[in-house]
């Protein structure tokens, strides 16, 4: 789990740097939450985080 959050943080760091002002415009904002999805999906291993936990992470993040 802290790796896998290492990795997203990393992802998303990496993407908002690109960006000019992204938390104000929502097409940028709408990338970054589909990147955080992806990336706990991804990293997260199946069990012990069903599909509903992994969501509900992800929107949490």
């Amino acid at each position: 789990m802290k790796q896998a959050s290492k990795h997203l943080l990393t992802k998303v760091l990496e993407l908002v740097a690109s960006r000019h002002d992204w938390i104000a415009k929502e097409p940028i904002k709408a990338e970054v939450e589909v990147l955080i999805q992806t990336e706990v999906f991804t990293q997260l291993p199946d069990p012990p985080c069903d599909e509903d936990e992994k969501l509900a992470l992800a929107r949490h993040v």
